[in-house]
């Protein structure tokens, strides 16, 4: 430096000056002591100081951290033995405190008379902006290496400078290998070369661009590579001249398959369609076209292939003031879907307007690339169950009238807590309520049926679904403020639904209360004469019998024969007095029990015994199996064995045969009494166990009675807790059975 300036005049080293001092770079001046005398305007700017008096500070102080003793040890051997040191500073911004990277050169002062070092100066050029493209450049170049697209440079001699590593993959080349060596037309077929040089390089040499779809050749396989290729002009920053090409490609493989398998999709999509049990559509875009339709729903539409393909608007203009396509629309705007239940449309078939009813969905189910909305319709033929729920609705009102208007007292219960759905006034006035009962649990509208048994046998119906009746049944209610007892006959009949579970009770009832009190009247009317008679016909018996002695003892036969036909017709008399007596005791609930253990099959032989003294024309068969004793009134059972044994005899005129059997299981002892006489019609077998029941027709003459014997019997078994029925048919005699409980002498 020192023989450059000796070289120049004062002047030119007046300007050289001017020139470093007013310079873009860095500009300092120091001292042997190291204190920076001078920064020029443009060093100051850098480092942020605002004045030259500021910038006088020692020179460590305008380093980053740990720079000074980085650059004492590296600039001392220079500049002690060449004068100078060049290289990297990092020096420190004074408002900022951030590094501000120099490329600097440092040059001792020397005295010019002494020739002695006053100190140095510094020239430094800012690097930040250089470093900042440096690091751009970097990211690029990270970029690039990592893109998944290929990337490459073309030089103006038609060879490759660089291809990023995606791209080697792609065209089958490996990291080792030089691309500059590798002619470009190794990448394309003869018809994809002549292109690029023909078409496509041109036009980036004339319009500074092109893109499109492209193909390049995988040199190890040879495989065609679909591509989107973005090819721009390089030019030189300097000159504007263009220096090379640059293409970015993207492999177009994966969204050709994503694109064939979004195709197949969408063919099966259509293919389910078409082949859905259900009435499935598909429309599409603002103008709701049908794109697709499987033929459900063209017959729901009453319309054929010829509306795919046009908007819905025109396809079914019967529509248009039902809502349908506006509702479709809506769904495909907002995306929310949209359900409807027994919905009704008006389509019209061969010019005739026809109303169906139907459940349907509509559904957005995606976007179009063009970005049109496309719109699911789903739909079910719900107008025969519309039909039927009218035709049962019109069924339930019906039987809500027949209900109300019956002159029964009728109600009907629903549910488990036997809800009353309905109740006509009749039964309302047997209640003793009004019409606010309606809707209210049985219990809570009649709350004085709690402890009575109705309650318990409505729920026993519910649960078995078996009905049930019963005749002159006592009720108490609370009629009129007071607590009274009433008798009904009443039946309780299970209702069931379509799958056969019962949903509710009809209740029907005929208050017999004064038809029960004048049968108490008539059963005290009966007892007292029957009372009554008793004693004066024992009188007669006895004197008959006293009679028939006198007579056959003075041999007077004739007269005998006749009391002794008299003592029958008095011995009859006295068992229908004997019934009759029975009877009221049972109304009255004072029929007498003296229960004993007692040997079952003796009490049978000893009744079959006396019976065989009655008749002479029929043989009675006995076949006894073992039984253990059992507790009930033997007086009483053998009065039973003794009727039936009398029927079997009364109503078998024409057969000599009766049958007498007894069995037992692990809880009943059985007998039966057969015959083979008139026998009984299978509508009356449980009717001969009611009350005076008599048969009817030319027999009632035939066999004469009061229909007393079988009523009593069935009520004697009942108490003792048996069962008693009859096996028949009419011509073929009679089998009549009763069965009691084995109670053993350890306990019941």
């Amino acid at each position: 430096m020192k023989n450059l300036l000796n070289l120049l005049s004062g002047n030119q080293q007046q300007q050289l000056l001017a020139l470093l001092i007013s310079g873009p770079d860095f500009v300092s001046l120091s001292s042997n002591e190291g204190i920076i005398t001078y920064v020029n305007d443009a060093g100051r700017n850098m480092l942020g100081l605002a004045s030259l008096n500021e910038a006088r500070l020692p020179d460590h102080e305008y380093l980053m951290p740990g720079e000074a003793e980085r650059l004492k040890e590296v600039i001392s051997n220079d500049l002690c033995k060449k004068g100078n040191w060049t290289g990297r500073i990092n020096y420190r911004h004074f408002q900022t405190g951030e590094a501000v990277p120099m490329h600097g050169t440092t040059m001792l002062i020397y005295d010019e008379e002494t020739g002695a070092a006053q100190g140095w100066a510094t020239i430094a050029r800012d690097l930040r902006s250089e470093l900042a493209a440096q690091e751009q450049q970097r990211k690029l170049m990270t970029l690039a290496e990592n893109s998944v697209d290929l990337m490459s440079l073309l030089e103006l001699n038609g060879t490759n400078s660089y291809i990023n590593p995606a791209g080697r993959k792609m065209l089958g080349i490996s990291p080792e290998e030089d691309i500059t060596r590798i002619p470009i037309s190794s990448f394309h077929t003869s018809e994809q070369i002549n292109f690029v040089e023909k078409e496509l390089l041109p036009k980036v040499m004339s319009s500074g661009s092109w893109s499109g779809r492209f193909a390049i050749k995988n040199i190890k396989t040879g495989e065609i590579i679909p591509l989107e290729n973005n090819c721009i002009r390089i030019d030189d920053p300097n000159t504007g001249l263009p220096v090379g090409v640059g293409a970015i490609m993207r492999d177009l493989r994966p969204e050709l398959i994503a694109q064939d398998a979004i195709r197949q999709s969408e063919l099966q999509f259509r293919q389910m369609i078409m082949e859905a049990p259900v009435a499935i559509a598909l429309v599409e875009g603002p103008e709701l076209k049908i794109v697709a339709s499987n033929p459900l729903m063209l017959e729901f539409w009453r319309k054929d292939k010829t509306v795919i393909g046009l908007p819905f608007k025109e396809a079914l203009p019967e529509l248009e003031d039902q809502g349908f396509r506006q509702m479709i629309e809506l769904v495909s705007d907002t995306g929310e879907t949209y359900n409807a239940i027994e919905a009704p449309a008006r389509l019209q078939r061969n010019g005739v307007t026809e109303e169906s009813y139907y459940n349907f969905v509509v559904a957005r189910i995606g976007t179009l690339s063009s970005g049109e909305q496309r719109v699911l319709l789903i739909a079910t033929d719900v107008s025969e169950q519309v039909a039927a729920r009218k035709t049962i609705e019109q069924s339930e009102k019906r039987f809500r009238s027949l209900i109300l208007e019956a002159p029964m007292a009728t109600a009907l219960y629903v549910g488990e807590d036997l809800t009353i759905e309905v109740a006509n006034e009749a039964m309302i006035r047997l209640w003793g309520k009004d019409s606010s009962v309606i809707g209210k649990n049985l219990i809570d509208a009649v709350p004085e049926l709690k402890g009575q048994h109705f309650i318990d046998t409505l729920k026993k119906v519910l649960h078995t679904g078996e009905a049930y009746h019963t005749d002159q049944e006592q009720a108490d209610l609370i009629v009129d403020g007071r607590l009274q007892s009433f008798w009904f006959n009443y039946t309780y009949k299970p209702l069931h639904d379509a799958s056969g579970n019962v949903y509710g009770i009809l209740n029907m009832a005929t208050d017999v209360t004064k038809l029960t009190h004048l049968q108490q009247q008539k059963d005290e009317f009966i007892g007292i004469a029957s009372h009554e008679l008793k004693t004066p016909v024992t009188s007669i018996k006895a004197y008959a019998q006293v009679l028939e002695a006198i007579f056959r003892e003075k041999g007077y036969e004739k007269e005998s024969s006749m009391l002794t036909r008299m003592g029958v017709q008095i011995n009859r008399l006295t068992n229908l007095i004997s019934d009759l007596l029975d009877t009221t005791k049972i109304q009255a609930g004072k029929l007498m029990f003296n229960e004993r253990f007692f040997s079952f099959n003796q009490i049978v032989d000893e009744v079959v015994e006396d019976m065989r003294r009655t008749t002479s024309k029929h043989e009675i068969i006995v076949k006894l199996s073992e039984t253990d004793d059992v507790f009930a009134d033997p007086e009483r059972i053998a009065q039973v064995l003794a009727n039936l044994l009398s029927n079997a005899i009364k109503y078998s005129p024409n057969s000599d045969q009766i049958r007498v059997s007894t069995s037992a299981d692990d809880q009943y002892v059985k007998v039966c009494v057969q015959d083979f006489g008139v026998g009984i019609a299978a509508d009356k077998h449980e009717k001969v166990f009611e009350q005076f029941y008599r048969v009817s027709g030319d027999k009632q003459h035939t066999f004469p009675g009061l229909g007393l014997g079988l009523y009593i019997s069935s009520e004697i078994i009942k108490r003792e807790g048996g069962r008693i029925w009859v096996e028949s048919a009419e011509g073929k005699g009679s089998n009549f059975c009763f069965t009691l409980p084995r109670k053993t002498k350890t306990g019941f």
